[in-house]
């Protein structure tokens, strides 16, 4: 586990964490949170017809979520300077909202 030594307090991983593939999100909102639902955009079992898989949801209060939008905003133009402009996803593949 890296360290992080801008912080106070030491990090610990949850039993439950797990590292999820997506290629694309759901987003959905209140009032109070903001709800990020990753998913994998996949061919059902080869039969070439696709699916949307959720794979997790993610709430999160919205004052939390700005600060994390512009971190998001910093590593899309470095990874773009570094590996060149990131190609759109087509829009019948991307974020649907509910």
């Amino acid at each position: 586990m890296s360290e992080n030594t801008n912080v106070e307090h030491p990090f610990v991983r949850d039993r439950e964490y797990r590292t999820v593939y997506a290629n694309n999100v759901k987003f959905g909102s209140s009032p109070v949170e903001i709800r990020l639902t990753f998913c994998a955009y996949l061919d059902d079992v080869g039969q070439g017809k696709f699916v949307t898989q959720e794979q997790v949801c993610v709430v999160v209060a919205p004052s939390a979520l700005k600060p994390m939008l512009q971190f998001i905003e910093q590593m899309v133009s470095q990874h773009e300077k570094k590996y060149g402009p990131i190609p759109e996803i087509p829009k019948d593949a991307s974020q649907e909202q509910h």
